[in-house]
């Protein structure tokens, strides 16, 4: 049942407790933490002297969260702020398990999926112009008539790393098709042609269409890494690639939705209490322990429990509209508080 508690005064003691805390996305932080600090390292870099930088924004990404309880369902999810920047890995994660689940149920009904892969041959030439030819050669593959005839649509996802033979960029697609047989032999041909002479291309089925999912999302997530890399080499990769589409789809692969709807019907969630008022009475409160163990164990929380005052309730309703779009259904598996 739910449990009275009496008006929430922080003291000397719980105000410690409450500054112990690590906020949300410090807490998501902790299994990618080298990839969210290097990625912090090259955004400073870039941003230097500007007003806004998208440094700040990675540092503050998760750091508002409260707890929102389903009022049909009981279930318990976590509303927070995000930077949606390219290179945050949590926010990576969110476009991963969303990109992973949708791509699997398209695969898993296609009509003879396969994995098609188009690479360039290696130059030294600037990154950016690289990809813009990577990107003008596949649109000329997709309108081959000996291409379009065997292929009728698909999803593609950009990939980039450096070589480790020659330390040249390299630059590649991934693809998933549907359509008819198309020869290796025909496909290194055409690819060749448009290209002038990078003729490293590949097709082959697809027997496992989780497997297949999961290997292209982490492409459309973020195409590439910048651990590794140098400091030169991350800022001219962040700058080739910003606002430059690293996914999409064409014929039969328009079905799928590579992103997230933007809103949730905010009706059916009721604020329940924030990150840091959950956490830090979660050893006095009843109603703390409750929300925290319905969360972790994924079971329905009983309506009435709450540490939201019914007089503010309004008051955090506007102050938490922005936190919608990020509803805890893409970090399942993050669910043990600090």
């Amino acid at each position: 049942m739910p449990v009275t508690t009496s008006a929430r005064v922080h003291n000397e003691e719980t105000t410690a407790q409450f500054d112990s805390i690590p906020t949300y996305g410090a807490s998501l932080r902790r299994s990618c933490y080298p990839q969210w600090h290097r990625a912090e390292e090259i955004y400073d870099l870039l941003d230097a002297g500007k007003d806004r930088s998208r440094a700040e924004r990675l540092r503050w990404c998760r750091s508002a969260a409260w707890f929102y309880r389903n009022i049909e369902t009981g279930e318990v999810r976590i509303g927070s702020n995000a930077c949606h920047l390219r290179w945050c890995p949590v926010c990576a994660q969110t476009r991963r398990n969303y990109i992973a689940h949708e791509v699997a149920e398209w695969v898993g009904i296609a009509d003879h999926p396969k994995f098609l892969t188009l690479t360039l041959k290696h130059t030294n030439a600037p990154l950016k112009w690289q990809i813009e030819n990577l990107y003008k050669f596949f649109r000329e593959l997709r309108r081959r008539k000996g291409f379009n005839q065997s292929v009728t649509g698909g999803i593609w996802f950009f990939q980039i790393k450096k070589s480790k033979n020659d330390n040249l960029w390299h630059p590649h697609l991934h693809c998933l098709v549907t359509g008819l047989y198309l020869s290796k032999h025909k496909l290194h041909k055409m690819w060749c042609q448009i290209t002038y002479g990078s003729f490293v291309a590949d097709i082959r089925a697809v027997y496992d269409p989780q497997k297949a999912a999961n290997d292209a999302a982490k492409y459309a997530a973020c195409p590439g890494t910048l651990s590794g890399l140098s400091s030169a080499d991350a800022c001219e990769l962040v700058e080739a690639v910003h606002r430059r589409r690293i996914c999409g789809t064409w014929g039969t692969g328009r079905a799928v939705s590579l992103r997230p709807a933007k809103q949730v019907d905010k009706d059916k969630w009721q604020n329940v209490g924030s990150w840091f008022d959950v956490l830090g009475k979660r050893e006095t409160d009843p109603n703390a322990r409750a929300i925290i163990n319905a969360w972790r164990d994924k079971t329905p929380l009983e309506a009435g429990i709450s540490l939201v005052d019914g007089i503010i309730t309004e008051f955090i309703t506007k102050q938490t509209a922005t936190l919608w779009d990020t509803l805890d259904e893409v970090h399942k598996n993050e669910r043990s508080p600090p």
